[in-house]
């Protein structure tokens, strides 16, 4: 898919809707650069509908939070969910649960890579061998990185977007090219990093420690 497009998509998914308005949008600038808008509307659909499947997937997962809040299981003392300390004891929240979503994508990517690597290979990809593999592994994820919902809780969204960033700048040899799969998924994990920070920019628009934090990370990433 047009890479233009795919990012307009993604955008439009990353509040887990696509408006009519951006439907228009998207059809519009479809048809401007020659694409077929029928077969962008059914990738939109298809897109809404994988997320819709992994919003339901991850709702399955139990956290110990309760609405915005968490007790601390030191003391007791009832404190904001996305906290990394108790306030009355000081107590450290680590490795209490993993965050939901992140499970959730984890397990997608796991589910992707097995397919492919069933998947029967045409003569082509069999003359590259395994690297034909790895290619098709790392474009199967990184459709799944792109397009996964981005999680509306406080403590998902800030543990997402630090996972992402680490994975967003990691360096790669000088001599590894674009179409190489670890340059495909950190490619993939840039676009889902700027999801991210759009979001938190928007839930913690309130919250100006945090948002400093979160603008340092776009900083670094060299992202608006």
């Amino acid at each position: 898919m047009n890479p233009e497009i795919e990012n307009l998509i993604n955008m439009a998914l990353a509040d887990g809707t696509v408006t009519e308005k951006e439907r228009e949008i998207i059809l519009r600038k479809a048809e401007l650069i020659g694409l077929d808008k029928d077969e962008i509307e059914m990738i939109i659909d298809g897109r809404i509908a994988l997320h819709n499947k992994q919003t339901s997937a991850t709702s399955n997962f139990k956290t110990n939070k309760q609405g915005e809040i968490k007790k601390c299981h030191a003391c007791g003392a009832v404190v904001i969910s996305f906290v990394s300390n108790c306030d009355d004891c000081g107590h450290e929240f680590r490795n209490i649960e993993a965050v939901s979503s992140i499970k959730a994508l984890h397990q997608e990517l796991q589910k992707g890579e097995e397919e492919e690597r069933k998947r029967p290979r045409s003569w082509t990809e069999k003359l590259d061998g395994e690297l034909a593999v790895s290619k098709a592994i790392a474009n199967r994820q990184k459709s799944i990185i792109t397009s996964f919902p981005v999680p509306n809780a406080k403590e998902d969204l800030l543990e997402f977007l630090s996972i992402a960033s680490s994975e967003a700048s990691k360096k790669l040899g000088f001599f590894i090219a674009s179409a190489h799969p670890e340059s495909i998924l950190k490619n993939a994990w840039l676009t889902k990093s700027e999801q991210l920070i759009i979001k938190s920019r928007i839930t913690f628009k309130d919250d100006k420690q945090t948002l400093e934090k979160i603008e340092l990370i776009a900083k670094q990433l060299k992202l608006k």
